[in-house]
């Protein structure tokens, strides 16, 4: 869907074409198996590794913020 709507607006790069099409078989190669794992966890499960997901994410943006200066000046 992003991809359509890049390349709608001229946003697209010629030269990142093989770097659209690897993130795409990533993605669906991550989906996939993220389907596939989910037949193995129960809800109490997939709410830890959610809440380890989303809790690594945000110490990682965190992190960035402290050491960058938030991406001030």
């Amino acid at each position: 869907m992003r991809l359509a709507s890049y390349a709608a607006l001229g946003m697209m790069q010629v030269d990142d074409v093989w770097l659209y099409g690897w993130c795409s078989l990533v993605g669906l190669a991550a989906m996939l198996g993220g389907h596939w794992a989910s037949r193995f966890v129960d809800d109490t499960t997939f709410n830890s590794i959610m809440l380890a997901v989303l809790s690594l994410g945000a110490s990682l943006m965190l992190f960035k913020g402290f050491t960058t200066g938030g991406g001030e000046g």
